[in-house]
């Protein structure tokens, strides 16, 4: 695990080329999205969409072909997880459950539209969601994410892994 990390933000982190293909394919009217009633935690009164690449260190999804660049850019060893999350528009903002995914890690987010939306941590400090900025930061920061109202959807890619020297 990378010693120190705070939190990095990451402006234009995928070549322009790339990153574009990949948000065609993932806001199009072809990707698969999953239904899950809740956010962060079961009876969280939240739902979201959702897509897992990988789960418990396995590929479950062909989309990991479109994954693993932004893995090898990321200098990930071992791969926990990698979730896309797709949120509907709200009336208002509101934070989420401040959570951390995984103990002992690296998280990255990957903002693939921009939206009024914003990732938050406990600390104070906050993200804004800008299409292809990334936000690295330590798993044992507890974080949370807000709802958005100024587009039709909020959608990132949420990256867990070990990174080793």
């Amino acid at each position: 695990m990378r010693e120190n990390l705070k939190v990095k933000i990451i402006d234009n982190f995928l070549e322009k080329q790339f990153f574009n293909k990949l948000q065609d394919l993932i806001l199009g009217d072809h990707f698969s999205w999953f239904y899950n009633d809740y956010k962060v935690y079961k009876n969280d009164n939240n739902f979201q969409f959702t897509h897992t690449v990988i789960k418990n260190y396995k590929p479950i999804s062909t989309f990991v072909k479109h994954i693993n660049p932004i893995l090898n850019k990321l200098d990930a060893k071992k791969t926990i997880q990698v979730k896309l999350n797709l949120q509907t528009k709200a009336n208002k903002i509101f934070n989420h459950t401040f959570h951390n995914d995984f103990n002992d890690a690296t998280t990255a987010i990957l903002y693939m539209n921009t939206n009024n939306g914003k990732t938050i941590f406990k600390n104070g400090e906050e993200v804004d969601s800008i299409e292809n900025r990334i936000v690295i930061f330590d798993s044992n920061l507890q974080h949370t994410g807000t709802s958005h109202t100024d587009t039709k959807r909020r959608v990132l890619i949420n990256f867990n892994y070990i990174y080793e020297n």
